[in-house]
């Protein structure tokens, strides 16, 4: 499941933080530049990853992304896995992402005390958080709006679920004061 964030934000307009945290209280992706594509992952183009540290320059970037896709960080209900959420280009995989050059299971969430962690699954193409290469199978704690790649073209940013209202929130009233 995933939808395109102009329709996610149609969706959640009028939502206060607790109704929209009741309603995806999981980790958020949001598709990046032309290499993601979509949740698909199917797209051109290898442009670098913005430096963007706040999810208000997150907010400000995105201006044009009505065509970006948003992409839930859960376990499906058929998920062999209990403790990990998987990402790929199989199946059988969490997050599915059908893009050549993502392994067919490319990386996992895991999540702790502390929050979420992406970890490398051995992929070809490898995995990349925040501009580091990710070791395979060594945590790596992911932070609000904080830049993925899955191989060289497939990117996202990472949202925890009160992250991303705050998020849509301003992506909301940026595209208010522009209608004005």
């Amino acid at each position: 499941m995933s939808w395109r964030l102009k329709e996610f934000l149609s969706g959640v307009k009028g939502l206060d933080e607790a109704s929209f945290v009741s309603r995806y209280p999981h980790p958020l992706l949001l598709s990046e530049g032309h290499g993601a594509g979509g949740a698909s992952g199917r797209g051109e183009g290898d442009a670098p990853t913005r430096k963007l540290g706040t999810i208000e320059e997150v907010a400000a970037y995105a201006e044009d992304a009505d065509d970006a896709w948003v992409v839930p960080v859960k376990r499906k209900e058929t998920s062999q896995h209990q403790t990990i959420i998987t990402v790929g280009r199989g199946e059988e995989c969490d997050v599915r992402l059908a893009h050549p050059l993502v392994s067919k299971k490319h990386a996992y969430f895991t999540q702790d005390a502390e929050g979420f962690n992406l970890c490398d699954a051995d992929s070809t193409n490898g995995c990349f958080a925040d501009g580091n290469k990710l070791e395979p199978h060594q945590p790596f704690r992911l932070a609000d709006s904080m830049a993925l790649r899955f191989g060289p073209a497939v990117k996202y940013r990472f949202f925890g679920s009160r992250a991303f209202f705050a998020f849509c929130s301003m992506r909301l009233r940026i595209k208010t004061s522009s209608k004005s």
